[in-house]
């Protein structure tokens, strides 16, 4: 199972995400990094341990106020051996940003961007980057955000799905396993990829058992809830 750190762009900083409140969000306190920029922040946490990917979401682009394409472009840049998740709204943007196609470079598609089906079957027609998208199939106070026809019709997924709860981000209430147990009852070939409330080596060891294919960490890898040898057995059990 990959284990992707998250870092979560807002007002030119990287933001503290705490249950999908993105008004009250506030910048990042990090043992990482002394300034929560993204370029620090990244580098710190790369320090701490040798991630093959990173997640970056683009919260001002996806609540449309702006965006953080110079930051992206710039981290995707400095670190071409990193393969970057990257959320930026783009259900809602009719040209696509300019990394977006590098070769480094995933774009992760939100439902919570998608007015309707029309638009995903749009915008995955934008994707004409190197790798294929990912689809977010993002849920807050219980619902999911966008298209309930696309979370219906697996047979229009990418062969990977991230099961984000905004609910569950940074509040301690552990992964939503049963929406990771739905998404893998409805479409069992689906690379399920979970987001959303890890607090310790144990949550690991559970989405790894359910044949979660990654996961996204934030809060836990900041507060050195998640440590470096629990990364390291998770990814790279002992043979």
């Amino acid at each position: 199972m990959r284990c992707v750190p998250v870092i979560d762009l807002l007002g030119g900083a990287v933001v503290h995400a705490v249950r999908g409140q993105r008004e009250r969000y506030q910048p990042l306190v990090t043992p990482f990094a002394a300034q929560a920029t993204a370029c620090d922040v990244l580098a710190g946490m790369l320090n701490f341990y040798p991630f093959r990917s990173c997640y970056i979401a683009d919260l001002a682009a996806i609540r449309q106020i702006g965006d953080h394409d110079h930051e992206i472009a710039t981290l995707v840049t400095q670190h071409p051996q990193l393969e970057f998740w990257v959320d930026a709204g783009f259900g809602q943007r009719t040209v696509m940003p300019f990394y977006a196609g590098a070769g480094n470079v995933r774009l992760t598609i939100g439902s919570e961007s998608l007015p309707d089906l029309p638009a995903w079957h749009a915008v995955r027609a934008r994707c004409t980057g190197q790798r294929q998208p990912l689809l977010s199939l993002d849920h807050y106070q219980g619902q999911l955000l966008g298209p309930a026809s696309l979370a219906q019709q697996s047979a229009l997924w990418p062969t990977a799905v991230v099961a984000m709860n905004l609910d569950h981000v940074g509040s301690g209430l552990g992964p939503d396993l049963n929406l990771l147990d739905r998404l893998a009852a409805q479409s069992p070939r689906t690379q399920r990829i979970a987001a959303g409330g890890v607090r310790d080596h144990r949550d690991l060891e559970r989405l790894k058992a359910r044949g979660v294919s990654a996961v996204l960490l934030a809060t836990a890898l900041h507060t050195g809830a998640v440590r470096r040898e629990d990364l390291a057995r998770i990814e790279y059990p002992a043979s």
